[in-house]
Order: C-alpha cells, then structure tokens, then sequence
C-alpha cells in the first residue's frame, strides 16, 4: 500500500508537470503518532524520529516532483490508539497517506 500510495503521488507530480497549471505539487503526508516516546520527549525534537525521518527523505521525494511532509502528533500520557480511532479525522487531519503509531 504504501508504493502505491507513493507511485499515485508521483504520477500527479508527473502530470503536473506537463500540464501548464500552477497547482502546488502533490504532497505525501506522514504522520506519526504515539505517546512520549514519538514525541521525543527527554531528547531534541530534531533528533525525534518524525525529524530524522524528514530530513532523510525528503530530497528523495523532492526529486520525483513529492512535497514530503511528516507531521509528528506524539503526546505524552497518551498511550492508547482505540480512544483516538474515534476521531481520527479531526486529530490528524484527511489527507494521511501514512499514519504510524510509536
């Protein structure tokens, strides 16, 4: 799912590129949700996963005409994924591509 999910993107990268439109380029959304662990607390947020996984990829992305946003929602004393299953479109938004849970 998640090559397709990434070959969907760069197709609309690609026929936007040939279209003479100014639309922004497609973005590719990660998420990454959990508790205080995802939210790095106790160490820098640039040494958090959600940072360290942006600045790794996104050249790559960048190169195939993909906007890579990662988005990190980790909060602490928030351990449990079922309480947000409820409202998941109003915590992290509609356009996910990929949510992960730490």
């Amino acid at each position: 799912r998640l090559s397709r999910r990434i070959l969907s993107c760069h197709l609309k990268a690609v026929l936007r590129e040939k279209s003479v439109s100014s639309q922004p380029p497609p973005t590719f959304t990660w998420i990454t949700a959990g508790d205080a662990a995802a939210a790095a607390h106790g160490n820098l947020y640039s040494q958090s996963y959600t940072a360290v996984l942006q600045d790794t990829v996104e050249s790559a992305f960048q190169s195939l005409g993909i906007r890579f946003q990662a988005k990190n929602y980790g909060m602490g004393q928030f351990s449990s994924g079922p309480e947000l299953g409820l409202c998941m479109n109003e915590v992290f938004g509609d356009d996910i591509d990929v949510l992960m849970w730490d």
